[in-house]
């Protein structure tokens, strides 16, 4: 696949999925985020602490009840 301005082609779709692939893991999984509220967390660890409070907050919610 020849994409102007690219440095690397590609001979198959899997071989830019690979890439593709290890990209998305670095970005999502080994690289922290400077955002608001993320404090250095990487976006995969942040996803998952937002899970753990939704699931903390709604056990509160149905106790209150």
């Amino acid at each position: 696949f020849r994409i102007k301005g690219r440095e690397k082609w590609y001979e198959s779709v899997e071989e830019m999925q690979e890439d593709l692939d290890s990209y998305l893991n670095h970005y999502n999984r080994e690289r922290t985020h400077q955002g608001r509220g993320m404090n250095g967390r990487v976006p995969y660890q942040a996803f998952l602490d937002g899970i753990v409070n939704d699931e903390a907050e709604a056990e509160t919610i149905e106790e209150a009840a």
